[in-house]
């Protein structure tokens, strides 16, 4: 959900107008509107005030819902193997784990896994 729909959502879910949430955010109706429809991007300062008003965190309107950390079961994680083909026996051997979508991910494109 972008940050337009976030606080249309928030201001629909706390019972306020648009008129409302901008007298009390200090800012006209129509910054307002043009939050809601992703016309316009909003300072930092704006945005702390209009999720003051809304009472959330700032953090409410920053962060993508869409990242949000994933378990990776062992069974489901793969082994690379990094380094040459020829293994010392006085160096360990280093191997890193990933999650499938990780390592398919990688096989589709050319930014190196780390």
């Amino acid at each position: 959900m972008n940050l337009g729909k976030r606080i249309r959502c928030m201001r629909q879910a706390r019972g306020l107008t648009t008129a409302e949430l901008a007298k009390r955010s200090r800012v006209t109706t129509g910054f307002i509107s043009q939050l809601e429809h992703s016309r316009t991007v909003p300072s930092l300062q704006t945005l702390q005030r209009v999720a003051a008003v809304l009472n959330v965190p700032l953090t409410y309107f920053l962060i993508d819902e869409a990242l949000q950390p994933q378990v990776v079961r062992q069974r489901e994680r793969h082994i690379i193997h990094l380094g040459q083909s020829y293994h010392s026996p006085h160096e360990p051997q280093v191997s890193i784990r990933r999650s499938s979508q990780e390592a398919q991910d990688f096989c589709n494109s050319s930014t190196p896994l780390l």
